[in-house]
């Protein structure tokens, strides 16, 4: 399916916004542990429409290339 521009536009803005905000409180939390920072970022994020609409390769590769 596809979405129109500013649905796109919209859910790469949150996930943007998710990534600088929500992403380093996970790994503060986590006490520098990545692989642990990854699964609760990923747990918050992984019912998400912006997040499902990069399909699940999309999801997981671009968690699991956050430092």
């Amino acid at each position: 399916m596809k979405l129109p521009w500013w649905r796109r536009w919209s859910w790469t803005r949150r996930r943007r916004r998710d990534i600088k905000v929500l992403w380093p409180l996970c790994v503060e939390e986590a006490g520098g542990d990545l692989d642990l920072a990854r699964g609760t970022f990923m747990f918050y994020v992984q019912g998400s429409p912006p997040w499902e609409a990069l399909g699940r390769e999309g999801f997981k590769s671009t968690v699991e290339g956050l430092k």
